[in-house]
């Protein structure tokens, strides 16, 4: 997710949790403060002050919001904090259980970081909750095809295929250690068949919505869009078909699970309907006719499209040693921030103020060669615009710090998206750049 990307889904986030009166009206008025500037500081792209704003306003009214937490949550993880993205997802969850997004984003953060049997109860229970939620299976794919149970990986992935998701390389991938079972939907009873189904209140809005399936957009992303329309008349959600046929005005077509979706005329409208299958892991094991996979692999290709692994140091128990380890990052965060804003702006005496005296150019160059050549792509251009996710931050010897992320670059001369590492290091002026490298190019 980029940095803007953060940035609108948390401000959408906002849109959807008002305040209560549940809150006091001293402490609702200053958790609504916290909430404005947390909105101030995401419209500026200041993502560690908004950070500070909501754990303000999760202490206020977190209790009676969890989107707070969850909020902070996805912050966190953008941040690549992963153990505090975790905490606040905990938190969000328990404070409201029944929500699908919820369970979904604390299992990617569990996923992240290798707490694998809490990431596949959340995807569990989000699939049970919702047979439809195509991100669902996805990431269960991808948290089996990580504990080498491939053909659990190849069922699941097959399960979002159906319901829209394409991902060609991990279907590669596994395609060389499963043996590619399938599912038998004829045996699915009648008084099971179930629907997910968008609720249009127009035919526009129908036939708006049906283009965007057929051009490969998901239903939780239609629904997403949606929601930030702040559209009432549409909602979204799993019927059967019992339900259903109380609420058409005709016969319901025979549908196969997972065929093309079609339009139903309601006594309050109409719905997109798709029937689906119901979700049964006894019944894949079954299928399989064994247990979860145990076996010892070699580790297969890495799948570049998934989650970022969490590549921190040894984990670290003591609450001190924790605190300690997240002000690090935080400062380190805050250089980086600092460092990108003074490109963007191409304020060169803030940009080389980033970098150490001791910094190393690439390729061997001299450091006034070096400076002379990025003062001029600084200062050439009309506009530069970067954009820095999915920071990792990892302990050097001496101190240092290895960060990786991916970096992506815009201006009127030239454009590209990189990963890249910084070497950092703490001097008297704060976190240093020691040296910088380009790890791979990405073709635009």
């Amino acid at each position: 997710m980029t940095q803007a990307n953060i940035s609108c889904f948390l401000l959408f986030v906002f849109s959807l949790f008002p305040t209560t009166p549940l809150i006091a009206a001293e402490s609702s008025l200053r958790f609504q403060e916290y909430l404005e500037k947390a909105d101030n500081h995401l419209k500026a792209q200041r993502h560690f002050e908004a950070g500070d704003a909501l754990k303000e306003a999760s202490k206020i009214g977190g209790a009676q919001h969890p989107s707070i937490h969850m909020r902070l949550g996805v912050l966190y993880y953008d941040l690549g904090l992963i153990p505090e993205a975790i905490s606040e997802g905990e938190n969000a969850v328990a404070l409201s259980p029944s929500s699908r997004w919820y369970k979904f984003d604390l299992a990617k953060f569990y996923l992240v970081d290798k707490q694998y049997p809490k990431a596949e109860e959340q995807l569990m229970t989000l699939l049970k909750l919702d047979p439809g939620f195509t991100l669902g299976y996805y990431y269960l794919a991808v948290l089996y095809y990580r504990n080498y149970d491939f053909d659990m990986a190849w069922l699941s992935l097959r399960r979002a295929s159906l319901l829209g998701h394409r991902d060609k390389h991990l279907e590669e991938v596994l395609t060389t250690h499963t043996s590619k079972p399938t599912e038998n939907f004829d045996k699915i009873p009648h008084n099971d068949k179930i629907f997910r189904f968008i609720k249009c209140s127009s035919e526009g809005e129908v036939k708006t919505t049906l283009n965007e399936i057929i051009n490969g957009k998901l239903f939780e992303n239609i629904e997403l869009d949606l929601k930030k329309e702040n559209n009432g008349e549409t909602n979204f959600g799993v019927i059967t078909l019992k339900e259903l046929q109380g609420l058409v005005r005709e016969p319901i077509p025979s549908q196969q699970p997972y065929s093309q979706p079609i339009v139903v005329r309601t006594t309050s409208g109409y719905r997109i309907i798709q029937r689906i299958a119901p979700f049964d892991p006894v019944f894949w094991r079954t299928t399989l006719g064994n247990s979860p996979t145990t076996v010892n692999l070699t580790p297969s290709p890495a799948i570049t499209s998934i989650p970022r692994e969490d590549t921190s140091a040894v984990p670290i128990s003591s609450m001190e040693e924790s605190k300690e380890r997240l002000t690090t990052q935080l400062a380190a965060y805050y250089a980086i921030e600092s460092w990108k804003n003074a490109w963007q702006s191409a304020n060169v005496s803030k940009y080389f103020a980033a970098y150490s005296n001791k910094f190393t150019p690439p390729e061997n160059m001299d450091l006034n060669t070096w400076r002379k050549k990025r003062e001029k792509s600084l200062t050439r251009p009309k506009f530069i615009h970067v954009i820095i996710k999915n920071p990792i931050i990892e302990p050097l010897k001496d101190g240092q710090l290895l960060i990786t992320f991916n970096q992506t670059f815009e201006s009127d001369i030239y454009q590209d998206t990189v990963i890249k590492t910084l070497i950092m290091a703490k001097e008297v002026g704060g976190w240093k750049i020691l040296e910088e490298r380009t790890a791979q190019e990405f073709s635009q």
